[in-house]
């Protein structure tokens, strides 16, 4: 191995005295930088003549594959309640089984420097990027690296980059013309928490923005809250919610928890669903949906067919099967279901 590759990007940040993803953010050409960093890591760049990961040939020619996917959790006890993550796992896991691609999963947080000490030390090939958000640094790091990787999600701006994932704006569309069809003028909205919406996660960030352009389309006031995976906090936001609007008929959650937790608050009020409000949901499995009473009118959401599609994605890049740009967007199924109804007479 000749010196130049043996330089890695700790080294330079080390050198430059800044983290990791400022030295990728300078070689990705990123305006967030200020000028005497910028100078200072490209001079760094240049003494230590650094040049970017890439695969070596007889990894790249080798018959047995590493990924890693990378799942970041907020609160890992969250899977208990939000079913998503393990239909993520469950596709990206057969097509790697059909493969026989060894598959590392990580569901922490992780730092830039810990992200390239994982694909270097378990010799990863690719990655599987998962929870993006808007200006997800992952992304920049991995493609500055030349580490291949596919996301299941979209950033703001997708120009050459592969994903698979589903359009949160044709998905609130979806749900809330369904409920003007049945006469509802009074929507709330339950989006994931105000931290995941912060920090640009991008389903909080596309479906707030569905939400309030239709809004405003129907002359409706809008009316959203955020709330998490746990029960009892998103049930006690939901009851709130409730009590300072009680003119609410309808309120979509973007996802089954949500809902949950509106049910039980709708419950404590002595409110009966659909009957005085009814409970739409833009993202739930079949089987989230079937296990609430009454049963989730939802958007079906294709999360095993996902993960599975971003895996075989990868893959074919890997194998060479596959040289292009791949972005697919999932088409929305509503599902009508028990929870939703024309609204009450007044």
């Amino acid at each position: 191995m000749n010196e130049k590759n043996s330089v890695a990007i700790q080294d330079v940040a080390r050198v430059a005295g800044v983290s990791v993803s400022t030295v990728s953010r300078v070689l990705n050409d990123r305006p967030d930088v200020a000028e005497g960093t910028r100078q200072r890591v490209k001079s760094v760049i240049a003494q230590l003549g650094y040049a970017p990961y890439v695969q070596t040939a007889d990894r790249a020619d080798r018959r047995t594959l590493a990924i890693t996917m990378h799942y970041p959790m907020y609160n890992p006890g969250a899977i208990v309640s939000d079913s998503h993550p393990t239909g993520f796992f469950g596709g990206i896991g057969q097509a790697v089984r059909e493969e026989n691609i060894h598959l590392h999963t990580i569901t922490t947080k992780l730092s830039a420097d810990e992200l390239l000490t994982a694909c270097r030390e378990q010799q990863i090939d690719g990655v599987i990027l998962l929870e993006i958000v808007q200006q997800d640094w992952r992304v920049d790091l991995l493609r500055e690296q030349g580490i291949p990787f596919v996301m299941v999600g979209q950033q703001a701006d997708n120009t050459g980059l592969s994903f698979v994932d589903v359009d949160h704006f044709v998905y609130m569309h979806r749900a809330f013309e369904y409920l003007i069809e049945l006469g509802h003028r009074e929507i709330a909205f339950l989006n994931y928490s105000d931290q995941k919406l912060q920090e640009g996660f991008n389903p909080a960030v596309q479906s707030l923005q569905a939400y309030t352009g239709l809004c405003r389309q129907h002359q409706i006031t809008p009316i959203h809250r955020g709330v998490s995976f746990d029960p009892q906090t998103t049930q006690h936001t939901a009851l709130s919610m409730l009590t300072d609007h009680p003119a609410i008929t309808a309120v979509i959650t973007a996802f089954s928890a949500g809902a949950s937790g509106c049910m039980q608050a709708l419950y404590q009020l002595n409110r009966r669903v659909p009957e005085d409000v009814s409970i739409i949901t833009t993202l739930a499995t079949n089987h989230e949906a079937d296990m609430l009473v009454p049963s989730l009118s939802a958007l079906n959401f294709p999360n095993y067919e996902m993960g599975y599609r971003a895996a075989r994605m990868l893959i074919d890049r890997l194998c060479g099967d596959q040289t292009g740009v791949e972005q697919i967007l999932f088409a929305p199924q509503l599902i009508v279901r028990q929870s939703t109804g024309s609204p009450r007479q007044q």
